[in-house]
């Protein structure tokens, strides 16, 4: 079990990180192309709500007030919304435009991100080569060919 004093800096520390949070969230829900991946922030925030899970649980063993427990909860859903709002934005831009970031060396995307932008431009390759591009001409195989302009390619980049 905690005591107040660690409880209180917590409380101070995660609205703090959740105010600065909520900033970079806005930032990449406005801009129309992709923000570089704020690791550090990221790393930082799910650290504090990992701690804020363990001294909910602590909270619940000492049996704390019960509206005490609901606060930190209620806070720490707060702090998980943001989190889930800012990758999920992420992740349609990635979705969007995927193959354009993934033609440019950027360090706009995470590791992660950019393994499942690879995989899913693999499996969207995949799945119209099955199901209409060989069909096509030969000449009309290919989405994007080197001597087009980037007026005139079918990638769509933001």
């Amino acid at each position: 079990y905690m005591g107040e004093n660690i409880r209180n800096i917590l409380t101070f520390v995660m609205d703090d990180l959740i105010t600065t949070f909520a900033g970079v969230l806005t930032n990449e829900k406005l801009s129309p192309e992709l923000l570089p991946y704020e690791d550090e922030l990221v790393s930082d925030f799910i650290g504090l709500t990992q701690q804020q899970e363990r001294v909910i649980r602590e909270a619940m063993e000492g049996n704390e007030d019960s509206l005490t427990i609901t606060i930190l909860r209620m806070d720490l859903e707060r702090a998980n919304y943001c989190l889930r709002t800012y990758l999920r934005t992420r992740l349609i831009k990635i979705e969007l435009f995927a193959q354009h970031l993934l033609s440019e060396e950027s360090t706009l995307m995470s590791p992660a991100e950019r393994q499942f932008a690879q995989k899913l431009v693999t499996v969207q390759q995949n799945h119209f080569l099955r199901s209409f591009v060989a069909a096509l001409p030969e000449t009309h195989r290919t989405v994007d060919k080197p001597e087009m302009s980037s007026s005139q390619t079918l990638i769509p980049y933001p």
